[in-house]
Formats: structure tokens, sequence, C-alpha cells
């Protein structure tokens, strides 16, 4: 009887490399790593609210993917925020998402995965 060759893949042992945290109020508040749910959850909203002009769901749609990031901060504790701390935040978030997705486009590249060319911004598979 042949032996099959068995290739595993332990999802348990893939940890994030960086924990991302903000302080506020005094609380430290660790970044939730975003789900496959968040993903879609986000997806549809902004599809939903998408040309919305109406600074309140604006506002609104802000908090609500704040308060999914970091599920620890109350949306009371959001809402109360000044505008410059609110876009401090979001623009943390944003930093962190963009340096994700870059980190693993330069990994995949590394690895031979895809191929970065200089007149290319997107990766070529």
């Amino acid at each position: 009887m042949s032996e099959k060759e068995v290739k595993f893949l332990d999802l348990d042992a893939l940890a994030p490399k960086e924990v991302f945290k903000i302080k506020l109020n005094g609380k430290e508040h660790e970044m939730k790593q975003m789900t496959v749910e968040d993903f879609v959850w986000a997806s549809k909203e902004a599809e939903e609210r998408g040309n919305a002009s109406d600074p309140l769901t604006m506002v609104g749609t802000m908090i609500d993917v704040l308060q999914r990031q970091f599920p620890t901060i109350d949306k009371e504790e959001f809402k109360k925020l000044g505008f410059d701390k609110l876009a401090a935040i979001l623009d943390f978030t944003r930093k962190v998402a963009e340096e994700g997705a870059d980190s693993a486009i330069q990994e995949a590249a590394e690895e031979g995965k895809v191929t970065m060319t200089e007149t290319e911004e997107a990766p070529q598979q």
C-alpha cells in the first residue's frame, strides 16, 4: 500500500505579526483583525450608503466601522469625540489597512507569487 503525502496548514499557528492599539480616555483598545464577516458587512454598508451626502449618515457609518474595529469602545464614546480625534482614528485605521495590504503584496512578491514592475502600481499575477 502506498502512503499518501499529507500537506498541513495550521491556521491556529498563524497569528497577526503586529498588534495595533489606540488609547482613548486613559484606556488602551486593541484593533480587531478584520474578518470575512466584517468585510462583507462593510461592503454591503458601502453599497447601501455609497452616495449618501448626508453628514449624519456619513458620521454614523464612520462610527459603525470604528466600533467594529474597536469593539471595546462603545458607540457613545465615539459620538462624544471631537472631529479631530475621530479623523485621527480613521486615518490610523486606514494607514494600518494600507500598510497591511502593501506588506501582503511585498511578501507575495518576495515569495514569487506576484511580479512587481516599475511602471505599474498593481501586482501582476
